[in-house]
């Protein structure tokens, strides 16, 4: 974890879990996209499910707004794991949890491999990503000879042709264990081994030295875009070693401090690196959370109060680009009228007319875009935001 919650925060995550699990609440989640959603129903029925004399007011309000950020985990994890997973349903899924309201994959991942949920190839693929090599055997040869076949096959594949990432993992524990290839060598494992946001939390990065550690971590920030990518490097390190993270990839690094938890961690991350970012840099971070937070209405953290913290910390040079955009007008507008949820009017989606949930997906990949090609060619890059789903009318 990030750091110890609270005992508060620990008996609100117990509850939530409680509630988010509740057959009713979780019928009515399948409609929508409960992390994105602006609609205001559901807290309504949640709120009827925790008796007044039981639950104080205050407690329930925190209760409520761990909501969205425990939904943003699953299916986070969900998305993550997908190509595992097959067709299994999704309460079939046991998760365990951490007392901030996080997953513990490596527990979860753990239930998964030793049960019989997903098929035997599944719990093997899962193992290689997850597990230290000599504890995926008994998995393993459990296979059935034409199994056996299938993963061979694909270690004769190029890795361009492997179906999902996850697979190089497998081919790599393949040739380690069965094929007994460069079993002695540290190199090879970990220059050809797919570090994501599912290998990262596993056993396989503990036995590593804190050298070789960097050494993955710089690899995945350059390649991968996830937010929980950047947080699981961060987890990676001791506390005291974090800063060194967050200068090595400070955009990166410091997004991911915008996931549950580790807002509290943000404006003092930011001003470790405020002179490392960018203007792109800087609009992106503008972007993730007046559109992915400040919109669909998360109630997590005050990101208003965050933005009135963050807008000073962008250098004098950049602020004045910044000023002329759109979204800079947009997050002026809310942090001087400083309410702390805005109305969804049609003027607030950026990124796409359609509703608020694509808005804020849309934000993302438009985001993640901008980066890499400022990354790939910072010489010609301007970066200017498009003001054409704007409208300063106030119609719905």
């Amino acid at each position: 974890m990030l750091f110890v919650p609270s005992l508060e925060i620990i008996a609100a995550v117990k509850i939530a879990l409680a509630l988010y699990n509740d057959c009713e609440i979780q019928q009515m989640f399948k409609e929508t996209d409960l992390w994105l959603t602006s609609d205001e129903e559901w807290k309504y029925i949640i709120r009827k499910k925790m008796p007044d004399h039981l639950i104080p007011k205050i407690i329930k309000e925190k209760i409520i707004r761990l909501m969205k950020p425990i939904d943003y985990e699953v299916q986070m994890w969900k998305k993550q794991h997908e190509t595992f997973m097959g067709e299994i349903g999704d309460r079939k899924i046991q998760f365990h949890w951490k007392p901030d309201g996080t997953i513990d994959r490596l527990k979860t991942a753990n239930t998964l491999i030793q049960s019989d949920i997903l098929k035997i190839e599944d719990r093997v693929r899962l193992a290689c990503n997850y597990w230290h090599n000599e504890s995926v055997i008994p998995i393993w040869n459990q296979l059935l000879g034409k199994h056996r076949k299938h993963f061979f096959l694909m270690c004769m594949r190029r890795t361009s042709d492997l179906l999902s990432a996850s697979d190089r993992n497998v081919i790599q524990w393949i040739r380690r264990n069965i094929f007994e290839r460069e079993k002695n060598s540290r190199k090879f494992k970990l220059i050809y081994f797919n570090w994501d946001c599912v290998s990262l939390q596993g056993l396989l990065p503990q036995n590593l030295t804190s050298e070789e550690r960097l050494q993955i971590i710089r690899h995945t920030l350059k390649r991968e875009d996830e937010l929980h990518d950047g947080r699981f490097c961060v987890l990676l390190m001791a506390a005291d070693q974090r800063i060194n993270i967050l200068k090595l990839n400070p955009y990166k690094v410091l997004r991911s401090f915008l996931l549950w938890p580790g807002q509290c961690l943000f404006i003092q991350m930011a001003n470790h690196v405020r002179h490392d970012l960018s203007k792109i840099h800087f609009v992106c971070l503008l972007h993730t959370i007046f559109c992915q937070k400040i919109v669909p209405n998360f109630q997590d953290f005050e990101y208003v109060e965050l933005l009135k913290e963050f807008l000073p910390l962008i250098p004098n040079d950049i602020i004045k680009d910044v000023e002329e955009l759109v979204i800079y007008k947009l997050i002026k507008l809310a942090v001087d009228s400083r309410f702390s949820v805005l109305p969804v009017l049609k003027r607030y989606l950026l990124h796409s007319e359609l509703d608020v949930a694509d808005n804020a997906k849309m934000c993302n990949e438009q985001m993640i875009e901008d980066v890499a090609f400022w990354e790939e060619d910072q010489s010609d890059f301007s970066y200017t935001d498009s003001s054409e789903h704007y409208s300063d009318s106030s119609e719905d």
